[in-house]
C-alpha cells in the first residue's frame, strides 16, 4: 500500500475552509439584511400654502417629516420611504442580482484563496 496522501479533486474543500466560508457568508447576510436608516428629515415649505390653510395654527407652513431605510450591500436592493405616516416600499431587482453576484464573487475568492494557501502548505 502507498502511504502517499490521495490527491484532492478540484472541487473538494477542507473543513477549515468550509467553516471560514460559513462565517463570511454570515457576515455578507448581515450586511445585506441590516437596515440602514438614512435619517429623519423635516422640510418646511411655504409652497404648500393650500395644504397648510387646512391646518389650524400653522401660519401658512407645512412640515413634512420623512425617513428613508435601505437594505442591501453594496447596492441598495430594497428601500422604504415614509412621509407623514405613509410608507412606500420598492425593490430594485437589478441591485438584488448585483448584490448576489458580489457576494458570490467574495465567497468564491475567499474559498479559492484559502484552499490555495492550505494546499501550498501541504506540498511543502
Amino acid at each position: 500500500m502507498s502511504d502517499a496522501p490521495k490527491k484532492r479533486t478540484w472541487f473538494q474543500f477542507h473543513l477549515s475552509t468550509a467553516v471560514v466560508l460559513m462565517f463570511v457568508a454570515g457576515g455578507l447576510m448581515w450586511a445585506n439584511l441590516c437596515a440602514k436608516v438614512c435619517g429623519m428629515e423635516t422640510w418646511d415649505s411655504a409652497l404648500f400654502k393650500e395644504m397648510a390653510a387646512s391646518v389650524p395654527g400653522d401660519e401658512g407652513r407645512v412640515s413634512i417629516t420623512g425617513r428613508s431605510v435601505y437594505w442591501g450591500w453594496p447596492f441598495a436592493a430594497a428601500e422604504a420611504h415614509g412621509f407623514n405616516q405613509k410608507e412606500y416600499m420598492g425593490i430594485a431587482w437589478t441591485a438584488v442580482a448585483a448584490d448576489a453576484s458580489v457576494a458570490g464573487a467574495i465567497l468564491a475568492a475567499t474559498g479559492l484563496l484559502l484552499e490555495w494557501l492550505i494546499r501550498r502548505k501541504e506540498r511543502q
